[in-house]
């Protein structure tokens, strides 16, 4: 059965015979040996970059949006790096140990962008990572909360989506302190 199609896949076959040849590619998806792709096929081909490209959104939706990240050659790359292995492996035979060395790669290199330890070069996070602040004042007639958020002029806008806490104060509206 076929994989729900994505909104945005990151790789192309081109991009996977590429890596492989086209030679390599019709070697792994003609299963009837008959040197002809059929559609039935060619469906393994679109599931499995459905499958890379679920991959990488695994290791980057957090942080990245699927349109910034269908812009990014880095991330084509690396889909295409995931797809090759599990186009290789895809009947039960052994990838070749490049192909398998740059899908690991591909993987470990992922898994930092997940860990936040390495942004992908060339895109922009996603805007509710976007920093926040707070315009703080100081009044020392409150015995209690004496570091009070300006609302005016702080991001606690509902048009601007932030993951940063705002620590408002939200009884100063309606009790006041002796």
């Amino acid at each position: 059965m076929a994989a729900p199609p994505l909104t945005y896949l990151y790789c192309t076959q081109a991009d996977v015979e590429s890596i492989l040849s086209s030679a390599g590619v019709l070697d792994r998806l003609d299963d009837e040996g008959d040197q002809y792709v059929t559609s039935t096929e060619l469906v393994a081909m679109t599931d499995i970059i459905t499958d890379a490209s679920e991959t990488v959104n695994f290791y980057a939706w957090s942080r990245y949006s699927g349109e910034s990240l269908a812009t990014s050659n880095w991330v084509k790359r690396r889909t295409a790096e995931l797809a090759a292995y599990e186009l290789c492996t895809r009947r039960g035979n052994p990838a070749p140990e490049a192909v398998e060395a740059k899908a690991l790669a591909a993987q470990e290199m992922l898994s930092k962008v997940r860990d936040r330890n390495h942004p992908i070069p060339g895109i922009g996070l996603r805007r509710i990572l976007a920093p926040a602040w707070s315009n703080i004042r100081c009044d020392a007639r409150y015995n209690w909360k004496v570091i009070r958020v300006e609302r005016g002029t702080s991001t606690s806008e509902p048009t601007q989506q932030t993951t940063q806490p705002q620590f408002i104060d939200r009884g100063e509206q309606y009790s006041y302190e002796i």
